[in-house]
């Protein structure tokens, strides 16, 4: 079934929607049903170890183009320590320095990669996704790292149910390697035993070898994997 998404909709401005395949699911079908129902983009959700028929990506213009990871950690009953260089961030003020660490962190995302999207889409994806984060729409919490009156890394925090949402997190090259990373974790665990969140959960993707080491690294487990592709119809 096509699942009409209206915030890409309205967002992109074109028909945009969302497959989930299954067992019982016939992707080309479906996909004729897109185009005659005038979807421009079909976002389709599968198994990371079921990689789509070649016939079809090329019939439909489909491209897998996200590896998704999502990371999972049991938060740890003790306080955690070495966070005293990460502070709240309780401006509503989207400075420079917070738009570029946005886009720092989006550098592996789908719609970065995908050659059908400008880079002004992508650039304005993030922008509204930080300027929503700090006014509170996004976001339940920001935390940043300050360095000489510059923020050179931050992380955006959302609670749903049970668990603690890594929306956003980035240092900024210059300043990596001095455990600021390591410092906005230590935050956002100790947020969740402030919170009585039982778990925090981060996706980022397969090609971000980085991301996903110094995920690991911290303690975090892999939920699951998702390929996800887009079709521009």
């Amino acid at each position: 079934m096509i699942e009409y998404l209206k915030w890409d909709s309205d967002f992109l401005g074109f028909k945009t929607g969302l497959l989930q395949t299954n067992k019982d699911i016939q992707l080309k079908d479906e996909l004729e049903k897109c185009r005659i129902e005038k979807y421009k983009l079909i976002y389709v959700f599968d198994e990371e170890t079921i990689l789509l028929p070649t016939s079809i990506l090329q019939e439909y213009n489909g491209k897998l183009v996200d590896r998704k990871v999502l990371y999972e950690m049991q938060v740890p009953n003790a306080l955690i320590a070495n966070v005293e260089q990460t502070k709240p961030y309780y401006k509503q003020e989207l400075t420079d320095d917070l738009l570029q660490l946005a886009l720092v962190s989006g550098q592996y995302s789908r719609f970065k990669l995908d050659d059908n999207f400008s880079e002004e889409v992508f650039s304005k994806m993030y922008n509204l996704w930080i300027k929503n984060s700090i006014n509170a729409k996004f976001a339940d919490k920001v935390f940043v790292v300050e360095e000489a009156q510059q923020i050179v890394a931050m992380v955006t925090l959302k609670t749903k149910m049970d668990t603690l949402h890594i929306g956003l997190i980035a240092t900024f090259p210059d300043f990596q390697g001095k455990g600021y990373g390591k410092q906005l974790i230590n935050r956002t665990i100790q947020t969740a035993l402030e919170l009585g969140m039982n778990k925090i959960e981060v996706p980022t993707q397969f090609e971000n070898k980085h991301a996903c080491k110094f995920y690991e690294a911290c303690g975090f487990k892999i939920k699951s994997k998702t390929n996800i592709y887009h079709f521009w119809l």
